[in-house]
């Protein structure tokens, strides 16, 4: 791929249209860095209110933390033209913004750029590149997955697109570098190490507003895991801190189902991740955390809802299991389901999987920058 003068720029440039984006982001921030590159983001609004990195005022304040801490420029579409950039160039499913029901694409600031000037880069931030991918894949260089399993698993893309597959790089996912060690983790947390933590990814609490998951079975899930001993961790999704319903009264997550420690964030670093490493157990509800899961080398157990394929390949009786008839369990039954995963400590079972499903290596970041030299995409 012939990219002309790419090489001679010292700017890497950022499309950054939610706040989550500094997971995916900061670990690139620090790499390039390293190596004299100047970061810069190209801040946009987002139709979603809740990940907007400009109209939603404490987002706001967290980017520009970030950028303060890490040296990295913050840039709008008035005080740049687009076409004009050169050099290398990241974003997210193409930039697509407003994912999956205010499907945008001719918004996106992808659409900008000069294709002869510029590498445009898209990463993967969640499974939803599985209802955007072929809005974007035409129109980027390059896509980076975790792994081609992930890719592989949604067969109506990767037939598809058998063409595009020199696109499509497995080289890790920047989220998962940088992870502090154990005994940090707990002091950030100011979490006890000899008790035993189960965190739950808490599902979207629309669903139990609409009484699509009754509070019932969740209440008795919550017993249920106490019994086994476990002290519970809570993460919500941030836009689940507190949302409107029909009545328009504010719905909070339920005093009786918060845990020891109850964490609503998406930043940098991964919360989810920091709390799955110290805990022993992880339940969610129709997640696609199973991969994370499994990164951490923790056994999961994930309690379906919708009975959409999620990371299919990561089901393991060992490892993570799906239970479909969970709301009608006893205790006795949900304890043998249980039983029947590895603990923790028994680290070679998940090094195993882990390392043929995901990956093993400690930087993704590297990685890139790895593929990005020997491309002659950069210089050092």
């Amino acid at each position: 791929m012939d990219k002309k003068n790419i090489s001679n720029q010292k700017e890497i440039y950022y499309l950054f249209s939610s706040i989550t984006h500094l997971q995916l982001y900061i670990p690139l921030v620090i790499e390039f860095s390293k190596i004299n590159y100047k970061n810069i983001f190209i801040v946009r609004k987002s139709f979603k209110f809740n990940h907007c990195p400009i109209n939603n005022k404490q987002n706001y304040e967290i980017l520009l933390k970030y950028c303060n801490e890490y040296n990295v420029k913050i840039v709008y579409k008035k005080d740049i033209i687009l076409e004009k950039i050169m050099g290398i160039v990241f974003m997210v499913d193409g930039d697509i913004i407003g994912a999956h029901f205010k499907l945008k694409n001719n918004d996106s600031y992808n659409l900008y750029l000069n294709k002869k000037n510029t590498l445009r880069i898209s990463l993967v931030e969640n499974i939803n590149f599985k209802l955007l991918y072929k809005f974007y894949i035409n129109d980027v260089d390059y896509c980076i997955f975790s792994n081609i399993n992930c890719f592989k698993q949604f067969e109506n893309i990767s037939n598809k697109f058998k063409e595009n597959n020199e696109k499509n790089l497995f080289l890790g996912n920047t989220k998962f570098d940088g992870l502090m060690r154990k005994k940090n983790i707990y002091k950030k947390y100011k979490l006890d190490k000899k008790k035993n933590y189960c965190l739950i990814l808490y599902p979207k609490l629309l669903l139990v507003q609409k009484d699509l998951i009754n509070i019932r079975n969740l209440d008795k899930i919550y017993s249920y895991i106490k019994k086994l001993g476990f002290e519970i961790i809570v993460k919500i999704r941030p836009k689940d801190n507190h949302i409107p319903t029909k009545h328009k009264e504010i719905f909070y997550l339920p005093d009786k189902h918060k845990g020891v420690l109850n964490i609503c964030s998406n930043y940098y670093p991964n919360e989810s991740l920091e709390l799955m490493k110290i805990s022993d157990l992880c339940i969610m509800f129709s997640s696609s955390g199973n991969e994370e899961a499994l990164f951490t080398k923790i056994p999961c157990i994930d309690l379906s809802i919708d009975k959409k394929p999620r990371n299919n390949y990561l089901l393991n009786e060992k490892t993570c299991i799906r239970l479909y008839d969970w709301k009608n369990f006893t205790y006795e039954q949900f304890k043998n389901e249980f039983d029947k995963l590895a603990k923790k400590s028994e680290i070679e079972i998940f090094s195993k999987l882990k390392k043929k499903f995901i990956f093993d290596h400690k930087s993704s970041s590297k990685n890139y920058i790895k593929f990005l030299i020997e491309n002659n995409y950069i210089k050092l």
